[in-house]
């Protein structure tokens, strides 16, 4: 759950630095090339961020062969077993009141099937999160989620048959990212938690029924790295990358239409695309390096639009986003993963009631 003691500290990362501005070396006006670039490559920016901080993370936090914390392998449950601290950052806006379990769901071989165990006294979310960070569903105490298995089905899996007495979710993509919280009542209570973390499994379906159990490693890594995004024209390159392993949904057509104008789009390589000027080059990589400014922006805007109705703080439920592409980004910075308002209600503030920034 997000308190607002762990929204400060992961926003006041964000809210540090200068607002962007063009690039431009020199006392000539930018070209229409470059100005176009910058322009539409800000607001790619803006759109691609969330598909590349998820991957980032996913690559992050897989990318050790044993479990440890929320890290650990893909296909299995990975707990963080006893109580964050204030600066933990490898969930989201850590806190003393839940305790966390990660799963992220490679599904291109095989659906995987989520085992939900009986949840008593205690409040569980466990959201599926697609790499787009919408999120697209929810099982837990707000849900009235039964206990049982549920078949986890990927692109070209939806018309797989599921074994009797287990439950079909049929997702858009194959990789999911579950954000599980379990309520945590006070230091005694771990010991409990961790027994309903233990509860939450994965299977492969053609292991269904039989006694699984992950693979363990001959060798594993165990030292976690930290992956970064791509800076300058590579970021676009990467983007491009992503969305054709993750196609965009329908209902962004339009926005794409405008970024293929400056070479951004699925299987797109802007850094290697003969037919874009060196202007326009610059001016995606300059956009890319203005972009957190832009987002710092954003953050701003959004937290000062709703001071006074909420006294201070940016309140919401977030996880749905449509095509409102600022706010998904925002979230991505100050939230990565959040949970939908039937869920959780988040209070960030970034300022005192006199709008004097927090130390």
């Amino acid at each position: 759950m997000l308190d607002s003691r762990g929204a400060v500290f992961l926003a006041a990362m964000l809210l540090v630095g200068p607002l962007p501005g063009y690039a431009v070396s020199g006392p000539t006006p930018p070209s229409a090339d470059y100005a176009k670039a910058y322009e539409v490559g800000l607001e790619a920016y803006t759109y691609g961020l969330p598909l590349l901080v998820t991957n980032t993370t996913f690559k992050t936090m897989t990318s050790i062969g044993v479990s440890s914390g929320a890290f650990g392998p893909v296909n299995q449950f990975n707990n963080v077993r006893s109580v964050n601290n204030a600066g933990g950052t490898a969930v989201v806006a850590p806190g003393s009141t839940s305790l966390s379990s990660i799963a992220w769901l490679d599904l291109r071989s095989e659906p995987q099937v989520l085992h939900v165990p009986q949840v008593t006294d205690h409040y569980f979310v466990l959201a599926l999160i697609d790499p787009y960070t919408e999120n697209v569903r929810n099982l837990g105490t707000a849900s009235h989620t039964e206990p049982g298995d549920y078949v986890i089905a990927g692109p070209g899996q939806h018309q797989v048959r599921i074994p009797a007495g287990t439950r079909r979710i049929d997702v858009g993509y194959s990789r999911i990212w579950i954000v599980g919280s379990t309520q945590l009542n006070g230091p005694d209570d771990v010991a409990n938690v961790n027994a309903i973390q233990d509860g939450y499994t994965l299977t492969p379906l053609s292991k269904y029924g039989t006694d699984y159990q992950p693979p363990a490693p001959s060798h594993p890594k165990t030292t976690v790295t930290e992956y970064s995004l791509p800076t300058g024209v590579q970021f676009f390159d990467a983007l491009g990358q992503q969305l054709a392993i993750f196609p965009p949904p329908a209902r962004d057509k339009a926005e794409l239409r405008k970024l293929a104008a400056v070479g951004i789009g699925p299987g797109m390589t802007p850094s290697k695309d003969p037919r874009l000027s060196s202007a326009t080059l610059r001016g995606l990589a300059d956009a890319v390096a203005a972009g957190p400014g832009q987002i710092q922006k954003d953050t701003q805007n959004l937290f000062l639009a709703g001071f006074g109705k909420h006294n201070g703080y940016l309140l919401g439920g977030f996880g749905r986003y449509g095509t409102d592409y600022t706010l998904r980004a925002v979230i991505s910075q100050v939230g990565l993963g959040a949970f939908v308002p039937q869920q959780a209600i988040y209070a960030m503030s970034w300022s005192d009631h006199s709008k004097t920034p927090l130390n």
